[in-house]
């Protein structure tokens, strides 16, 4: 008796690897019948067209039409089609499907995008593009040229995404025959998505791109471009805190040369409700109107009562033979409030403070700044150093006061600046 259900054992082992593959191959189907369901929106009908299930393997299609009149309407002025098919070859495993998906019927983008899914729905996965050349029809002569390419990394069934991606050259030729040619374009991008906000890192690098006038010659210039984006939150999870930089080796533009340029701007210690609750009313509402706006109001007045703080971190650039650097930092205090009905009382509580710095160089490269720094210089706002001048300063009461001691109303600053 023990040795037939020994065998018994085996035998229900046996019997249940051998349908496990049709077992995945249904997750697999309900799955992407329901990826595809997820997808249909004002903007975009998905469906899946077919659906045909072997037991290792199976080979289904999906359908895409552009609903968005604004976005159908550009796709066809650009001469692209508004329906798309996609065809997916699909393997079921024991613990895992792979599908490769290509585009049907649209040869001007080849591509193919293989995923790799587990039962636990994370998911590997790789774009890869091959070399694009486009012309778009009724242009006289609008074209884009997009070397073999690729996007690939991972995301979890928690909507966590890492990825990293790959250009290696971009030229796209205007009919008025100007172009522009972008090389080595790479990045990446790690964190996840919440309430319409993006929480974690993202960055791109170009190493070089150039705007050429129709003669050939360059008319911009950049060279080590690169631009790093990430927001966290802190321990409680109820504050949030963005970064954004900004760098660059060299510029050039009809206007001059600028090298070494480093932007560090912050915006931080964000309410998390009512700031993602922003974002959100305003993604789902590009258009405000009396409603958008009323119900923006008390999550605008509840972010400026629970404080945050916007800082220039650094700016830092040389302008010819001139060096220029600036910070500041403006601080909204815990307990401002009746924003929404009276903005001007952020301004008397403002609190921060205000340092810059223009080299000698800088002035002599561009004689015309010298008689705005002699005024400031005469107002006690600005002071001269040896190599330069620099203006040091606090905000606070409504007011900028500088090293000096010199005041000046912030109210005046600001409707100076909009002038």
């Amino acid at each position: 008796m023990q040795q037939l259900k020994k065998y018994g054992a085996i035998g229900g082992a046996l019997v249940l690897v051998a349908c496990w593959p049709l077992a995945v191959g249904q997750i697999a189907q309900n799955v992407l019948k329901d990826a595809i369901g997820s997808l249909n929106s004002s903007e975009l009908s998905a469906e899946v067209v077919n659906y045909d299930r072997g037991y290792l393997s199976a080979v289904a299609s999906t359908k895409y039409i552009i609903k968005d009149p604004a976005l159908k309407e550009q796709f066809l002025l650009d001469g692209l089609p508004t329906e798309f098919t996609l065809k997916h070859n699909i393997k079921h495993g024991l613990i895992r499907v792979a599908t490769d998906t290509n585009l049907i019927d649209f040869d001007e983008l080849p591509a193919t995008l293989t995923t790799i899914t587990q039962l636990n729905g994370n998911t590997e996965f790789a774009l890869n593009i091959e070399n694009v050349n486009y012309d778009v029809p009724d242009s006289s002569g609008t074209s884009l040229y997009l070397a073999a390419s690729q996007i690939s990394g991972s995301a979890t069934v928690l909507g966590e995404l890492d990825l990293e991606f790959k250009f290696p050259a971009l030229q796209v030729h205007f009919d008025t025959g100007e172009s522009i040619n972008v090389s080595s374009i790479t990045g990446y991008a790690k964190g996840k998505k919440v309430n319409g906000f993006w929480h974690g890192e993202q960055q791109v690098n170009i190493t070089d791109s150039a705007m050429l006038s129709p003669d050939g010659s360059v008319h911009t210039s950049a060279t080590d471009f690169s631009y790093k984006f990430s927001s966290s939150t802190n321990e409680t999870g109820e504050r949030l805190d963005t970064n954004h930089i900004v760098k660059a080796g060299n510029v050039v533009t009809s206007d001059g040369e600028l090298n070494n340029l480093n932007v560090d701007f912050s915006i931080g210690h964000l309410d998390k409700v009512a700031f993602e609750g922003l974002v959100g009313l305003y993604q789902s509402n590009p258009t405000v109107d009396e409603t958008v706006l009323g119900q923006s109001l008390p999550l605008i007045d509840k972010l400026f009562n629970q404080g945050f703080q916007i800082a220039l971190n650094n700016l830092d650039l040389t302008l010819g033979a001139g060096q220029f650097t600036s910070k500041w930092l403006l601080e909204v205090p815990q307990g401002t409030t009746g924003v929404s009905q009276d903005f001007s009382k952020v301004i008397t509580v403002l609190t921060g403070n205000l340092n810059s710095y223009v080299s000698n160089g800088l002035v002599e490269t561009y004689p015309y700044l010298q008689e705005g720094i002699d005024e400031m210089v005469i107002m006690e706002i600005m002071q001269p150093t040896d190599d330069g001048y620099t203006i040091d300063a606090t905000i606070s009461d409504g007011n900028l006061e500088f090293a000096s001691g010199q005041k000046i109303p912030l109210v005046a600053m600001f409707m100076s600046m909009m002038m």
